[in-house]
């Protein structure tokens, strides 16, 4: 597997195996387990990014009412387009970060490995 700091994406290698039936069992378990320590710790941090993106936006507009600059145009920027384009921000970050990997393994796995998918799904 192929990790970086913008995308994670299936190697093509491992990709390609899965999909030839080449993988042990063992070695398709192994494989989604990492996937699934991957996952948890992807969720915990966006979870964490999330947080502090809501507590940034909420405290900008009462520092600058507090402030006493505040005028209607910049509160209206601040309370509706700057978290629009903060979650889309987020939103593709997530995709790309993970989500891509997530789609590829899946459909590589379903083809010889379902029951694996759903075996180690229903651990959880």
């Amino acid at each position: 597997m192929v990790y970086s700091i913008w995308f994670t994406t299936l190697d093509k290698e491992i990709k390609d195996d899965l999909l030839r039936n080449r993988y042990t069992e063992d070695e398709v378990r192994s494989i989604y387990h990492q996937y699934l320590e991957l996952k948890e710790q992807r969720h915990k941090g966006f979870k964490t990014a999330g947080m502090t993106l809501v507590v940034v936006l909420v405290l900008m507009p009462l520092l600058a009412i507090f402030s006493g600059r505040a005028n209607l145009i910049f509160l209206i920027v601040q309370l509706f387009l700057v978290p629009i384009f903060a979650l889309l921000i987020l939103g593709l970050a997530y995709y790309f970060m993970f989500g891509m990997f997530s789609q590829q393994l899946r459909k590589a796995m379903k083809v010889h490995y379902a029951h694996i998918i759903e075996e180690m799904n229903n651990k959880k």
